[in-house]
């Protein structure tokens, strides 16, 4: 178990500018860097040549919290930490049964439902998907979206959307330990993929498995959500997961061409005209480094969220609209 004692004390003690600033919570490598043997278990998957490493931020926007800031906060972000220590347990287990019939997977999704996820998605892992060093021990995946709530989006940036965005990030890690322990209920191998400390690259996945499409300011928009919500995903060893269930986004990415509101409203500067390319299926959609300054100095920002007109109207009355003066 974490000792939260001590992890709250950190929280608490925390300044910019001190050296504990540059350790814990500023590194989320270092808080689970224990956890991630699973290289070294038998059958499990690691990166490919084309791989890149999992994205570090220049600064962490809870450094700067005052203190009563960051007691509040605190029960979240020891609440995200349990949720990612729980999904490396259970994973001594390797199952042989690898395929799922329709009543498990109805079971699995009405799970999912009740665990307030509205996007479901199915794919298959490719090496390059995996963050360079990383390893997770099944092929298969299972992609969920959850929605954030936009009456505090529309607070941007603010101490309400981050303390917000850091409770959608615990429930990812909920909603995924959740569903990994049903599948090995039912005699699966899973492997829960929390939001935070993830060991894959979600939005490739998410794209792939047809539950939305990348957005110019690199989020995948959903039709359930549009780009206000985070992911989460479960590993498996299920074969005949029904990845031919995704649904066809590209007419997004030509609305997105034409609006372009992200990257004019984006206090930084940070978003790319086009989308760069770097490894693999890899995009740079931001400057990382003009992204990651303002992020940790302005409550993770989150305008261009706030600012999406996703976020304002909704997905299927903005495609009717798109698609009708297409016409």
């Amino acid at each position: 178990m974490l000792e939260i004692p001590r992890m709250l004390l950190k929280i608490i003690k925390n300044r910019k500018g001190t050296k504990e600033n540059d350790m814990d919570f500023n590194d989320l490598e270092s808080m689970i860097a224990d956890l991630e043997g699973i290289k070294s278990k038998e059958g499990s998957i690691s990166s490919g040549d084309l791989s890149r490493e999992r994205g570090k931020f220049r600064g962490n926007p809870i450094q700067r919290l005052n203190i009563r800031e960051k007691l509040n906060l605190s029960p979240t972000l020891i609440k995200n930490m349990l949720e990612i220590r729980k999904s490396y347990q259970g994973l001594e287990k390797h199952p042989k049964k690898d395929e799922i019939s329709e009543k498990e997977i109805k079971i699995l999704e009405s799970k999912a439902e009740e665990l307030e996820v509205n996007t479901l998605g199915y794919t298959r892992l490719r090496k390059d998907d995996i963050f360079l060093d990383k390893a997770v021990l099944y092929p298969n995946v299972i992609v969920f979206s959850i929605e954030m709530d936009k009456d505090d989006i529309e607070k941007a940036p603010s101490y309400d959307t981050l303390k917000m965005i850091e409770e959608t990030y615990a429930l990812t890690g909920v909603v995924a330990n959740e569903l990994a322990t049903l599948l090995q209920d039912m005699g699966f191998g899973a492997q829960a993929g929390p939001g935070l400390g993830g060991l894959s690259i979600y939005p490739i996945l998410a794209e792939r498995s047809g539950i939305g499409t990348f957005g110019r300011n690199g989020i995948i928009i959903t039709p359930e959500n549009g780009p206000t919500h985070r992911l989460g995903v479960v590993y498996t060893n299920i074969k005949n997961l029904p990845t031919d269930k995704g649904r066809d986004h590209g007419w997004i990415k030509d609305l997105c061409k034409r609006c372009g509101k992200c990257i004019k409203s984006c206090p930084a500067e940070a978003i790319f005209e086009e989308p760069r390319e770097t490894k693999g299926e890899n995009l740079a959609f931001i400057d990382s480094v003009k992204c990651g300054d303002y992020f940790a100095d302005n409550y993770g920002c989150s305008v261009c969220i706030k600012v999406c007109p996703f976020n304002k109207v909704g997905y299927y009355k903005i495609k009717e609209n798109f698609l009708d003066a297409e016409e």
